[in-house]
């Protein structure tokens, strides 16, 4: 069962009281929740004359049917509304559930799960790797020569913090060395020592709450084999 939002869903439904509502077709111009899929939620808002719930609802093939699963609000104080004559059903957003951004793009109290960073391949380039910020926060390098020297660009407000995991493989050859802006700091300000042997893979970490004026870094993991 997975929440399923989809755009212009409405139908009327004929089902009277506060239980499951059996759907009717899809308004003229709308789809009908079956693009929802059975047995999913979505989002729902149901109006039967001056009455509205909003809640979230489970799609059933079978009738078709939306169980009123989870309400939200409603105009009786956030109980189910008693339903009387035809009432309509559409999808909507609710705004106990939105997820939204104020001037500065801020997203204030709510819970992330299951997220994911994006991985960008930086690839050297005439002895120099830049890593992209605007592009990924986790970077993956394959060091190809004796030495390459750490960039980066596009950086970040400053004000904010901001962090990089850059994974940095060895080629066959191994011992190749990364060197570093001198905006990177590090622990007794000792440069990470990377893997000797070929094909080894460290990983560096960097944060930053200045915008880039200084990158605060360390080894998070050390001569791992492939």
């Amino acid at each position: 069962m997975a929440l399923v939002i989809a755009n212009r869903v409405q139908e009327t439904t004929t089902t009277t009281g506060t239980g499951t509502v059996t759907l009717a077709g899809a308004v003229a111009g709308f789809q009908s929740f079956a693009v929802v899929g059975n047995t999913n939620t979505t989002y729902y808002t149901i109006t039967s004359g001056t009455a509205w719930e909003v809640g979230i609802g489970t799609y059933s093939t079978t009738g078709p049917t939306l169980a009123r699963t989870t309400i939200l609000s409603s105009s009786i104080g956030g109980g189910a509304i008693t339903l009387a004559g035809t009432s309509s059903v559409f999808s909507s957003y609710p705004s106990e559930r939105a997820v939204m951004t104020d001037v500065a793009q801020t997203v204030a109290n709510k819970k992330l799960q299951s997220f994911n960073e994006t991985l960008t391949t930086a690839t050297p380039s005439a002895g120099t790797v830049t890593l992209d910020l605007s592009t990924a926060n986790v970077f993956t390098v394959t060091l190809t020569t004796s030495t390459t020297a750490l960039a980066f660009s596009n950086l970040p407000t400053s004000g904010v913090s901001f962090s990089i995991t850059l994974i940095v493989k060895q080629d066959a050859t191994g011992s190749r060395l990364l060197t570093y802006p001198a905006s990177c700091k590090f622990t007794d300000s000792v440069s990470p020592v990377l893997a000797t042997t070929g094909l080894r893979t460290d990983v560096i970490t960097f944060f930053t709450v200045d915008g880039g004026t200084t990158f605060f870094g360390g080894q998070a993991l050390a001569n791992l084999s492939p």
